[in-house]
């Protein structure tokens, strides 16, 4: 199996593969799709301030160090 590495943009749902790989590929070939920059605005998303009211809360050392 060979690896070829390049960037493009996705236009209509299409992936424009360059010709000078097109030119090396067999009729089957597996996709791995890394999209640059959306993982940082998929964190952005996901996650939210969150408030918690500890007042009552009794944190024993021992217990949480125990395994």
């Amino acid at each position: 199996m060979q690896a070829y590495k390049f960037n493009t943009v996705i236009e209509k749902g299409m992936i424009h593969i360059p010709m000078e790989i097109q030119n090396k590929l067999s009729s089957q070939i597996e996709v791995i799709i890394y999209a640059k920059n959306s993982a940082n605005n998929l964190i952005k998303q996901n996650f939210s301030a969150m408030k918690l009211n500890t007042q009552n809360f009794k944190f024993n050392r021992e217990d949480a160090n125990e395994r």
